[in-house]
């Protein structure tokens, strides 16, 4: 009897004991990329591959998990952007001239496609607009040359190219505001100022530009108020002649007209975000951290927000939505790994600088 009492205890503890273990197991953090940080890194644009860094937005940065995930498989160069759109990881790659699809959950590639990208830079998921429409893909390209910008209708049902829309030279940056698509052209390998707005709101309507609207030299990145605004960041360069043409400026548009012009920022403005509210800008311009109050229209120019010694190249920009940090990339001397400075916008205090297992050349961010 006492034997049999023995086992049925013995029995019960390791029952006991297996599922504590199973719910302590399921505790665990996630070990794949539901959650976190992808950085994108280009590489020089003079060889080597593109990477992409993942931080867990804890305590640990794993390194070009591509390659990781995909038996040592390289992006390729340059790197230029990550996205991801209904469920679909899209990796830009600029040199290259394809676009690689993956798992966005175990960044395991699924299909690459190289035919009609040409310097490709960014692409952008528009959702369904009727029960016939599946969602549609738009990639922005330099095109030939540098200079034969287009957007590309990326068709996600046949998963080819099936619509080129002619927009300028160097088409770049887009974002979607209210059915309509907002791109810029910055010239790419010669010059251009413009911004032009493409019609996405039907399965029809995307044939050509609606509307082209001149802001300033070399127009970098593009972002959308909670107020009405669209806010333009021009860098001033003109590849074509090799320099700067003038200064940085801070363009803001309101029902497609540009309203306010803020100049003589430093030259090779960059990259432009804004706070999760979407009240305030921060820009990167002179290897300085700008802010700049939406609201206060053209009566107050951007300031500085940031200025750290230690910054030696700013490149990108970008807010977390999970915790409102800011985020800025240095790429250094655009050969060695970069860094990632994380700043707390609540109390301008800086949380972290992410080093180890950063790429080379780190260019934006696409938070999970």
């Amino acid at each position: 009897m006492t034997f049999l009492k023995n086992t049925l205890w013995a029995t019960l503890g390791i029952v006991v004991f297996t599922l504590i273990a199973c719910s302590k197991g399921d505790e665990q953090p996630d070990t794949g990329y539901t959650s976190g940080v992808f950085i994108s890194c280009e590489r020089a644009f003079t060889g080597g591959t593109g990477t992409v860094s993942f931080y867990n937005r804890l305590d640990s940065v794993k390194s070009d998990i591509y390659a990781a995930a995909n038996n040592g498989a390289k992006i390729g160069n340059v790197l230029q952007s990550y996205t991801a759109f209904q469920n679909v990881g899209y990796l830009v790659v600029n040199n290259a001239n394809k676009m690689i699809t993956v798992d966005p959950k175990t960044f395991v590639t699924t299909a690459t496609y190289d035919t009609g990208f040409i310097l490709p830079r960014y692409a952008l998921g528009v959702p369904p607009v009727s029960t016939s429409d599946p969602g549609r893909l738009y990639v922005s390209t330099w095109g030939k040359g540098g200079v034969d910008g287009s957007i590309k209708l990326f068709d996600l049902t046949a998963k080819k190219i099936s619509r080129v829309i002619p927009t300028g030279k160097g088409t770049n940056k887009m974002i979607l505001v209210g059915g309509k698509i907002w791109a810029v052209n910055d010239g790419g390998f010669g010059n251009d100022s413009t911004v032009v707005i493409l019609n996405v709101g039907s399965l029809v309507s995307d044939t050509a530009i609606e509307k082209r609207i001149k802001v300033a030299a070399a127009p970098k990145d593009i972002v959308a108020d909670n107020n009405g605004n669209i806010w333009v960041l021009c860098g001033g360069y003109d590849f074509s002649l090799k320099q700067d043409q003038k200064a940085s400026k801070l363009i803001q548009i309101r029902d497609e007209k540009v309203v306010a012009t803020f100049d003589n920022l430093p030259s090779g403005a960059a990259a432009l975000t804004l706070d999760n509210s979407k009240t305030t800008l921060y820009f990167v311009a002179g290897n300085k951290v700008y802010s700049k109050d939406p609201l206060s229209f053209n009566t107050i120019p951007p300031s500085v927000y940031l200025d750290n010694s230690a910054f030696k190249s700013l490149y990108g920009i970008g807010v977390d939505p999970k915790t409102g940090y800011l985020y800025v990339s240095d790429a250094l001397d655009f050969t060695a790994t970069g860094q990632v400075y994380i700043y707390d916008l609540t109390t301008k205090t800086l949380k972290t600088v992410l080093e180890s297992g950063v790429g080379v050349a780190p260019n934006g961010f696409y938070f999970n």
